[in-house]
């Protein structure tokens, strides 16, 4: 049995429809770890860029979110996970423009981890 797997399924795909998302948390920073240490790295990433866009939801303090999907993102600049990479980027700015480090203009995903305009053009 996959146990990440199973994790990311039932918490990403069933429980977020039944429970509230802050109680996901835990099981979802477990199921990451757990695929790290199991070589599942698909998996992991697919985890953390999850667990990343419930942070930005519900944490109830964003500096520690912030830092928690660095750590997310560092993971996938390691294993060289660009499509997560790409996904993780926007939330991570978000929070920094929620908690006013996200550069002049709020309305726009530009500062100091990505460039709306850069990133716009490489997806075109």
């Amino acid at each position: 049995v996959d146990l990440p797997y199973i994790f990311a399924l039932v918490y990403t795909c069933i429980n977020c429809y039944v429970d509230p998302l802050q109680s996901l948390l835990p099981a979802l920073r477990r199921a990451f770890d757990i695929a790290l240490r199991l070589g599942k790295i698909e998996c992991s990433m697919a985890i953390g860029r999850r667990t990343s866009s419930i942070l930005l939801a519900c944490a109830p303090d964003l500096n520690v979110a912030a830092e928690e999907v660095r750590r997310y993102y560092l993971h996938m600049e390691r294993y060289n996970h660009v499509t997560m990479k790409l996904f993780t980027l926007p939330v991570l700015q978000m929070m920094l423009i929620l908690m006013g480090d996200g550069g002049e203009d709020p309305s726009r995903l530009t500062g100091e981890v990505m460039d709306q305009d850069s990133a716009l053009e490489a997806a075109a």
